[in-house]
């Protein structure tokens, strides 16, 4: 009978870990498609984007600004080294725009998940972000201001902090609203954020014209209209808002949790349920680990589409970004399965020292008795 047992729950532990593994390796690949609709997510990925493939290059904005732009302060010098790539690789990585975007990020996901709550990314936000990090965005700044202007390092941050407070509602105002993206029935539309990209045209005294002029000709769309009850019915995105659900993580946790009971349950016997636990754990973690290594194959294949030309640099920001968040999964299942493996190898070393010294006693209590 307890062989029959034994094998009966053989069988089942080896179709529970069937399913177990299945679970394990789908569960890290939807946290990390659905990280996708949260804020710090969306900030990693935008930090992560090359955007010196969308600008133009050092002689195309001097052609633009025409023979003077030696003499612009800063702008001028920048482009007289070629450095326009650094400095905006290197304001962009900066702690100042990482706050302002997940600012912004957060602002995106409330609307697309309809959450209701207020904006975010406000004037005031803009203005303490530029006041707590105006050092960091000086000393980016400060290789680049000429010889000849005699600014100390604290009137170089009072002067960024004048510019930003003055024209704050402005700078505001690129940061395009989510449903700029969104088609009338609630799709999103690539073809014009394509297009957008494609154009590749920068105009830079329009850009500076605007800034000094606080344009806001779009704040008037700023804020989303309330959705109307035949709008949620028919919302194409109202999938995604249930896909991306805090209930949906809570399930996946809720099966894993059954099916590892149910696994250590059938394997109760010395402990035998930690090894078949850590084996399908380490299991799992192979196939995890081989799309995290794989994403940048991913990436290659989708870029011998000419049409995804314009958009390459978020492609491969999002797949680098997909493959950080499966490898620390896949590290994390290795580091749970080598741990059980162990614990399972250290209890079974204990117990049989337990058996052996209890055996004498056993022995000796026998022989007295008989005595």
């Amino acid at each position: 009978m307890k062989t029959f047992l034994n094998v009966l729950g053989c069988i089942f532990a080896s179709l529970l870990s069937i399913v177990l593994v299945l679970v394990l390796l789908v569960f890290p690949v939807y946290r990390s498609a659905a990280s996708f609709v949260s804020a710090n997510t969306i900030t990693d990925v935008i930090q992560n984007i090359d955007f010196t493939q969308f600008l133009p290059s050092s002689d195309d904005v001097k052609e633009m600004i025409g023979d003077d732009w030696e003499s612009i302060p800063v702008v001028g010098k920048v482009l007289k080294n070629d450095a326009l790539d650094q400095v905006v690789n290197d304001i962009v990585k900066s702690d100042a725009v990482g706050q302002l975007v997940t600012l912004y990020a957060d602002d995106v996901v409330n609307q697309l998940k309809q959450t209701g709550e207020k904006p975010k990314l406000t004037v005031e936000a803009l203005k303490k972000i530029v006041t707590e990090e105006g050092d960091a965005l000086a000393t980016i700044i400060r290789p680049y201001i000429p010889a000849d202007v005699t600014l100390t390092h604290e009137e170089l941050v009072t002067e960024i902090q004048n510019y930003v407070f003055e024209n704050a509602q402005a700078i505001l105002d690129y940061f395009p609203n989510a449903s700029d993206f969104l088609g009338d029935d609630g799709s999103v539309d690539m073809d014009s954020i394509t297009d957008e990209l494609e154009k590749g045209d920068v105009d830079v005294e329009d850009v500076l014209g605007d800034l000094e002029a606080g344009a806001g000709s779009r704040m008037a769309t700023r804020e989303a209209p309330d959705p109307t009850p035949s709008d949620e019915q028919t919302d194409p995105l109202d999938l995604i808002r249930q896909l991306v659900s805090p209930s949906v993580s809570i399930t996946f946790i809720i099966i894993i949790v059954i099916l590892v009971l149910l696994i250590a349950l059938c394997r109760f016997n010395r402990f035998g349920g930690m090894l078949w636990l850590g084996i399908d754990t380490l299991i799992a973690a192979l196939p995890v680990a081989l799309l995290a290594a794989g994403a940048n194959g991913i990436t290659a294949a989708l870029l011998l589409d000419n049409s995804l030309a314009a958009v390459a640099p978020l492609i491969t920001s999002v797949t680098t970004v997909l493959s950080q968040k499966l490898a620390v999964a896949a590290i994390i299942y290795a580091v749970i399965g080598i741990a059980l493996i162990v614990g399972y190898c250290l209890l079974r070393k204990f117990t049989k020292a337990k058996t052996a010294e209890q055996l004498p006693a056993e022995t000796v209590s026998a022989e007295t008795a008989a005595d």
